[in-house]
């Protein structure tokens, strides 16, 4: 054909290591014509074509289990800090991403507190235990019950785990 009446193809790659098995979808395409005007959406299709693959690849996130608040009381009084430790143990078959930064936070009111970045404390990227804490003083956390908001940690290939841990 001409550009003016013509068939037009594309076609990609899909490797073992980087496409999971199950059913793609195809989403809308258009073209456009030398006077920068552009044709309908077309081509959307829910199932376009399903992938079998049984290479033993890697997939999915991490799993987060084992969730510690540590203490869940703390007196703080007479310019007193206390520290408080969160953990929890990841697993995953191709490991947990050691420079993955995510951080705690916890809430009262309108203020929020960040804790440091959960760090791997005992055990492998391939099941370890994984804490943060927070330092509470007087003088910059005011008396109540604080929520916590949720983390999650990320894989060596990108994948993440289910969000955990929101306690309010």
């Amino acid at each position: 054909g001409t550009n003016l009446d013509g068939t037009y193809s594309a076609s990609f790659t899909l490797a073992s290591s980087t496409h999971p098995p199950g059913v793609y979808s195809m989403n809308n395409f258009r073209t456009q014509d030398v006077n920068g005007f552009f044709s309908d959406y077309k081509g959307y299709n829910s199932s376009a074509f399903t992938v079998t693959n049984t290479s033993g690849a890697d997939f999915s996130g991490p799993t987060i289990s084992n969730i510690v608040v540590s203490p869940t009381f703390i007196d703080i009084s007479n310019n007193v800090t206390k520290v408080i430790t969160v953990s929890y143990r990841a697993t995953d078959t191709s490991g947990i991403n050691l420079n993955y930064n995510w951080y705690p936070r916890i809430l009262i009111g309108n203020s929020g507190f960040n804790g440091t970045k959960f760090t791997l404390t005992s055990g492998t990227n391939l099941d370890g235990t994984y804490s943060a804490s927070f330092t509470l003083a007087s003088s910059t956390h005011p008396p109540g019950v604080y929520s916590m908001n949720n983390f999650r940690t990320q894989d060596v290939n990108g994948y993440f785990s289910d969000y955990k841990g929101y306690n309010s």
